[in-house]
């Protein structure tokens, strides 16, 4: 399994398009669970852009169902940092409210606008370009919005960004 996860990241590193094609192609119908797998630990381990990956899905498994694949991977990383994120920090402006005393009720406002704006947002966030797709997903999961409001509104923010990436 280590020597599977290492060829991954290997492969994601390298940027490559024809080596990804290769990659994906040589595992046949279980390529789309590699795809899948390649674009979890892309958004957990090595935050690197998905280009390639997204291009690869297209040309080996063709236009719509590579979009399809890359549009499942990128919701499946995007709650995996969710959850990560709020396992580990649980509620961040909570925590940082008891620790500064001082501006707790800002916080806690801050908090709120987020959580109640959440949809929006991330909606808005997900449409940037440039806006780093996976610290979104792991600062939205640091505070106490819904993950509901949050996926749909990555679901639905990311299909400009992967047509974009595709063609």
């Amino acid at each position: 399994m280590k020597a599977f996860i290492a060829q991954m990241i290997f492969y994601l590193s390298m940027d490559n398009l024809d080596a990804m094609n290769g990659y994906l192609s040589s595992f046949g119908w279980c390529g789309t669970l590699v795809s899948l797998s390649l674009m979890a630990i892309e958004s957990i381990l090595i935050p690197l852009p998905y280009n390639t990956l997204v291009k690869s899905n297209e040309l080996v498994f063709g236009g719509f169902f590579g979009l399809l694949i890359s549009w499942t991977g990128i919701l499946i990383g995007a709650t995996l940092c969710f959850y990560i994120s709020r396992l580990i920090l649980g509620n961040l402006f909570k925590l940082l409210g008891r620790q500064i005393k001082s501006e707790p009720v800002k916080l806690k406002q801050l908090d709120r606008f987020l959580s109640n704006n959440s949809g929006k947002i991330v909606l808005v966030l997900r449409l940037i370009p440039l806006a780093p797709f996976d610290l979104v997903s792991y600062l939205y999961g640091a505070t106490s919005a819904r993950y509901r409001d949050f996926i749909i509104a990555t679901a639905i923010g990311s299909i400009p960004i992967l047509l974009a990436c595709s063609f």
